[in-house]
């Protein structure tokens, strides 16, 4: 049986200083690239307050299924999120979710307490920033890396004809919504 295992977010403590956040930032970045273009059952995990995503290329029977704790979604919205895992390490909530946005959909302008590691499965997301300005078009494959605060209101949109599937890790403080809805900064578009 072959098996693979890809760290996706190393917590504090696990050989990085809180001073090198760009290197970790990259190493989620990239491993959640990889982990998004398997082609193998794959299950989000968290080991000792670490995503990690393991599978298997044989025996798929061996692989537990993922468990699939809520379906956000309101009915007619855009947006809707399945949420794969949740885990609180120490003062950090990890939130695991594979997000779809419909054609011609958006997420709404909207910033995030914490950080976000993403990859497209599917489809092409276009993020804008509150300047209105495009600053990523993501394709299939892509990872996209989302810093925290309130200073970076942005916005996701499917200008497409295919629906937008991103899967998604939140490393987010305890308690804190993992996003938090701001009105439109005067843009042309929602």
């Amino acid at each position: 049986m072959t098996s693979h295992t890809d760290v996706l977010c190393r917590p504090e403590g696990m050989g990085i200083r809180s001073k090198q956040v760009s290197t970790r930032r990259d190493v989620c970045v990239k491993s959640l690239s990889r982990f998004a273009m398997t082609s193998v059952v794959t299950v989000a995990v968290f080991v000792s307050g670490c995503a990690s995503a393991t599978g298997t290329t044989e025996n798929k029977a061996s692989s537990p299924a993922p468990k699939i704790r809520a379906v956000d979604t309101t009915a007619g919205s855009p947006v809707s999120a399945v949420t794969i895992s949740e885990k609180v390490v120490g003062k950090t909530d990890y939130v695991v979710k594979e997000i779809t946005i419909t054609p011609g959909g958006t997420t709404g302008w909207h910033y995030h307490p914490g950080l976000v590691f993403g990859v497209v499965k599917q489809g092409v997301l276009t993020h804008n920033m509150s300047n209105c300005s495009v600053d990523g078009v993501y394709d299939p494959g892509r990872a996209i890396a989302e810093r925290s605060g309130a200073d970076y209101v942005h916005i996701g949109r499917n200008l497409g004809t295919t629906p937008v599937v991103l899967d998604v890790v939140y490393e987010n403080p305890v308690g804190s919504p993992l996003a938090v809805n701001m009105a439109n900064p005067d843009c042309p578009f929602q």
